[in-house]
């Protein structure tokens, strides 16, 4: 199974959980991270954006 584990904020939680392919994040804190399962999903466009705020929201974390 192919799946990435996205960062998101926590409002955005809930209404991605609902959508197909979305899911309690596998190993993470389920309140901060969400799992999705990448042969549910149509296009890359659908996660694009979320891919990079999880990025944006990870890296802010780090002291660089």
């Amino acid at each position: 199974m192919d799946v990435i584990n996205l960062k998101v904020r926590k409002e955005f939680i809930g209404p991605l959980r609902k959508k197909e392919g979305f899911y309690r994040a596998y190993h993470m804190d389920k309140s901060n991270w969400i799992t999705i399962n990448l042969k549910e999903i149509n296009t890359i466009n659908d996660i694009k954006d979320l891919i990079a705020e999880s990025y944006e929201g990870s890296v802010a974390k780090l002291n660089l």
